[in-house]
């Protein structure tokens, strides 16, 4: 008998999963997050893992409706603003690969996770540093 573990298995509850019309996956009406655990679903060939990880991008989406009370449909922020903040999250990730880096050396694919969020963060600043200049150009 399994037992269920937070970390890996996600939320306890099922959040409400659901269909659309369009038979697209419906989680919290937030059509961001709809859009993102589609691509899970495209992109993740492992279906238990497809399905805790949509699960916990669920639950995320919640947890961030409740405590800012603001969908990620919000227009209260630029361009720019969404970027920094994606930098911001990337550069986080990056940090806390590098405690687990130093407490299992001999794992290479914490060092190469943290590769691709460090690379995902140097691609977002290429796209601030543009945003920027046709920021100037334009002004």
């Amino acid at each position: 008998m399994s037992t269920y573990h937070p970390l890996l298995d996600g939320p306890a509850e099922p959040i409400g999963l659901a269909m659309d019309d369009t038979g697209t996956l419906s989680t919290c009406g937030d059509p961001i997050v709809d859009a993102v655990i589609n691509k899970v679903r495209q992109t993740c060939p492992d279906a238990d893992v497809t399905d805790v990880v949509t699960r916990k991008l669920q639950s995320r989406s919640l947890a961030g409706l409740a405590k800012y009370n603001t969908p990620l449909t919000r227009t209260d922020l630029n361009d720019m603003e969404w970027l920094q903040h994606a930098q911001e999250e990337a550069l986080d990730l990056a940090n806390y690969l590098e405690v687990i880096i130093q407490k299992y050396p001999d794992m290479p694919a914490y060092g190469e996770m943290q590769i691709r969020a460090l690379s995902v963060a140097c691609g977002l600043q290429l796209a601030i540093s543009a945003l920027l200049k046709e920021q100037r150009r334009a002004a």
